[in-house]
């Protein structure tokens, strides 16, 4: 088992957890399965790492009980995967429209509602087309830094 990032003290205690319950596991579902701990020593091998992870994703999940602006949601709209976060945590629910770019659950500590809306996402082949491409119009749209450059130039004009 890898060391977990200090910053998540938690995080190793979660990462056991899903250990034992994969363990727990027939053994012909824990072929279908795959925990994955990034590398912190490098970032570069850690990015490039998410960078695979989200593009040969279905749906990305970022359920978050809190944080702000959230880059891999930014990342995974970029590359037109629709994101599972939830209600609560202040950034992702600002950046992800619910069932425009992604769906939002309201409880994000019950587990049986996420597991619930992942499997709806799934089964939505058509809405995790639009909702890829809405995500990716949205960042375009709202997030990359030509646009924040341009609001700044027009907050400017105005002041002077």
């Amino acid at each position: 088992m890898l060391p977990v990032a200090a910053a998540s003290p938690e995080g190793q205690q979660v990462i056991d957890d899903l250990h034992d319950a994969y363990l727990s596991l027939p053994p012909e579902m824990q072929d279908d399965i795959a925990v994955v701990t990034l590398p912190m020593s490098s970032r570069r091998k850690n990015a490039l790492i998410v960078n695979a992870l989200q593009r040969a994703s279905t749906i990305v999940v970022q359920n978050s009980l809190r944080e702000g602006f959230g880059l891999t949601v930014t990342e995974a709209m970029w590359k037109r995967i629709p994101v599972l976060t939830n209600f609560r945590a202040c950034g992702p629910r600002h950046q992800v429209r619910d069932a425009v770019d992604g769906c939002l659950v309201s409880d994000p500590e019950n587990p049986d509602a996420l597991a619930e809306m992942m499997s709806a996402m799934l089964g939505e082949h058509r809405n995790r087309d639009l909702w890829g491409l809405s995500a990716q119009r949205r960042v375009h749209s709202e997030y990359l830094v030509f646009n924040q450059v341009n609001a700044w130039l027009r907050l400017l004009g105005r002041l002077l």
